[in-house]
């Protein structure tokens, strides 16, 4: 089952905190990117956002109360989380050295042990990278696969096995699929407003989540993707997301939330259909199991939103973190 109070942030946690009590950031340095303006044109749709979207960070200044605010519970929050980016430290540097550095440079700085030491600490051989740079064939991904033990070990110390994941994306990225995906099912809650993590200030989301009542105002409408709803009418489970919506928007509207139109979807693997609420909730909405539902692209009308199912992939590389689910926010595409 869900640990729904917990979850882990794949790349910038600042959404994420509004929907849970615990969230694990794991950003694979992504911050220390932002914070040297840096981009990888690879990976556009996340990096270009992480400035506004991102992560315990002002500017380039690290601040401890963002991570004792998201991970609660957490023995030395902040010093679990400075390990982690100690061990992506390799990304924001091979990065520089494959954009920023002349060739010169770049041979200078891999004979220093110094250098040779952070890269280890990633599991990622400098040697590697500094002649994948040579032969203009450097692939972030390609090092990132190698850091994943590390991060599981990461994730396994801070208690957040078996929790969900959640990644914030823009609509330049019209597919989340990773090497090493494997096929799942979503369904997606389209047209809606939600609350934009961009224009909200990091101290604003703090006082935010020192507010249970307000904080479980939002968490309830992310719930309505994990409540039991097996033999629910079709007017209840419409009832239910109404009220949840329309308790979201007025807790929004008294904390200052600017809105954005945003889909918010959940996806689960294969193995995990039967022991998800989602796999209930198909046949009532539209008459059909969850895999024909998704194979179909059945979409079923909620009052000003619309629900979707669909087929979609979900990461794996990681079994350690074993996520039972998925949650993928995404702005509206231009044209939708």
């Amino acid at each position: 089952m869900e640990q729904t109070n917990k979850v882990i942030a794949l790349g910038p946690p600042k959404e994420a905190a509004l929907y849970f009590e615990e969230v694990l950031p794991l950003d694979l340095s992504y911050s220390w990117l932002t914070a040297l303006g840096i981009r990888d044109s690879e990976s556009e749709g996340l990096l270009s956002d992480i400035e506004h979207l991102g992560i315990p960070f002002d500017g380039a200044s690290f601040d401890e109360k963002i991570v004792e605010s998201l991970m609660p519970r957490t023995n030395n929050a902040a010093d679990v989380y400075v390990n982690q980016l100690a061990a992506g430290s390799w990304l924001p540097l091979s990065l520089i050295l494959a954009h920023v550095l002349s060739s010169e440079a770049v041979e200078d700085l891999s004979k220093h042990d110094s250098m040779r030491k952070i890269f280890a600490m990633g599991g990622v051989s400098l040697d590697e990278v500094v002649k994948s740079i040579n032969n203009n064939d450097f692939n972030a991904t390609k090092y990132t696969d190698q850091s994943i033990p590390i991060f599981s070990r990461y994730v396994e110390r801070a208690g957040f096995r078996k929790s969900p994941t959640w990644l914030s994306l823009s609509g330049r990225q019209e597919e989340y699929r990773l090497a090493g995906s494997t096929a799942a099912y979503a369904v997606a809650l389209k047209g809606l407003e939600l609350v934009d993590p961009k224009s909200v200030a990091w101290d604003h989301i703090l006082e935010f989540r020192k507010d249970p009542t307000s904080r479980n105002s939002l968490r309830r409408f992310r719930l309505f993707f994990s409540d039991n709803l097996e033999g629910k009418s079709p007017s209840y489970i419409q009832d239910k997301l109404l009220v949840s919506l329309d308790e979201y928007k007025k807790t929004s509207k008294v904390w200052g939330f600017p809105t954005i139109q945003k889909t918010l979807s959940v996806a689960v693997s294969s193995q995990n259909v039967i022991n998800s609420s989602l796999g209930a909730l198909a046949p009532i909405l539209s008459g059909a199991p969850l895999q024909i539902a998704a194979g179909i692209g059945a979409v079923i009308t909620l009052s000003n939103c619309a629900l979707e199912f669909s087929k979609t992939f979900v990461d794996v590389r990681n079994s350690s973190i074993d996520s039972p689910m998925s949650y993928l926010a995404k702005l509206k595409n231009l044209g939708d």
